[in-house]
């Protein structure tokens, strides 16, 4: 796992109908990596768990054609309405990402219910409380003012 665009994972990628998309994930790419790994591989197995089969997920570093992202990023709140709940992988970065944010205020705003929104720990390894308790500060502390974009 890495926080590197890969433009060849757009080809892997398989289309799926409107509303039938189970998640739309949604995450820092300054969280660590290996955490948020460990993060998605833990919500993947609830998600089998309790539907017994695999989910189907928009993420953007395969689902974002990485050699014309302008393109695609017009169609964000297009891919946030077609997805059945908003999965965020919540690290100590999230919330001061601008694109994080605007996930989560695009998703409401196209008619996602606030219950349909799934919040995620990224922790690392090893610092799991330091890691959840700056998350949970970082929540405390939110002002979109002070959110960086790239």
């Amino acid at each position: 796992a890495d926080n590197s665009p890969n433009p060849d994972l757009f080809v892997l990628t398989k289309p799926c109908r409107f509303g039938r998309c189970d998640a739309f994930i949604s995450h820092s790419w300054h969280d660590d990596a290996p955490a948020k790994w460990d993060a998605v591989q833990r919500w993947r197995r609830d998600f089998v768990a309790e539907y017994g089969r695999e989910p189907a997920v928009w993420i953007d570093k395969c689902c974002i054609d990485q050699r014309n992202i302008e393109h695609d990023l017009r169609c964000l709140p297009v891919f946030l309405s077609g997805c059945r709940r908003l999965v965020v992988f919540c690290g100590p970065t999230y919330l001061s990402r601008l694109w994080c944010v605007v996930e989560l205020f695009t998703f409401v705003h196209m008619g996602g219910q606030v219950d349909a929104i799934h919040f995620e720990p990224v922790c690392r390894r090893g610092s799991e409380r330091v890691d959840f308790e700056a998350t949970c500060e970082s929540f405390d502390a939110f002002d979109a003012h002070q959110c960086t974009c790239f």
